[in-house]
């Protein structure tokens, strides 16, 4: 059952919209009727569903229903694609603010790996220079043995 809250019968029901949700509930059933009976079910949606058949101030409360159904789904779509696109606004700049963070501790730790790098190579200047022996400042800066041969 579709609806399970809704349990009048066919005759209980009152208005159109009780009998829509008969029709509606019990749409399980419709593919069991011979050709006839659907028809007739056709028939009986066509008019429930004719706005023709309303009255004045009928038409006018369901014209009023549509424009506020229209305005309501309207509202929505709007307020969606706004909240999208601050959303889209908001996690670009939030990007932006973390890449430049990563990219500054990226760059510092590599400003730092340079530095040290020539440090070493300038302390291994100043050994070389001394007369140390190569394979001791290679043990004491890290640099290889081609690498300090490679320095003035």
């Amino acid at each position: 059952m579709m609806l399970p809250l809704f349990k009048k019968e066919e005759e209980e029901c009152e208005n159109d919209f009780e009998r829509w949700i008969y029709v509606l509930n019990n749409m399980n059933t419709f593919d069991r009727m011979p050709f006839l009976a659907k028809n007739a079910v056709f028939k009986k949606l066509a008019e429930i569903a004719d706005v023709n058949t309303l009255t004045q101030a009928e038409k006018e409360k369901y014209d009023e229903s549509l424009k506020i159904m229209r305005d309501a789904y309207a509202t929505y779509k709007t307020a969606k694609n706004i909240g999208r696109e601050e959303g889209v606004r908001e996690g670009r700049a939030q990007g932006i603010k973390e890449g430049i963070k990563e990219g500054i501790k990226e760059g510092i730790k590599e400003g730092i790996k340079a530095g040290r790098a020539e440090e070493c190579r300038g302390v291994a200047v100043k050994m070389k220079q001394n007369g140390l022996d190569i394979m001791l400042i290679s043990q004491i800066t890290g640099l290889s043995e081609e690498e300090i041969n490679q320095l003035n």
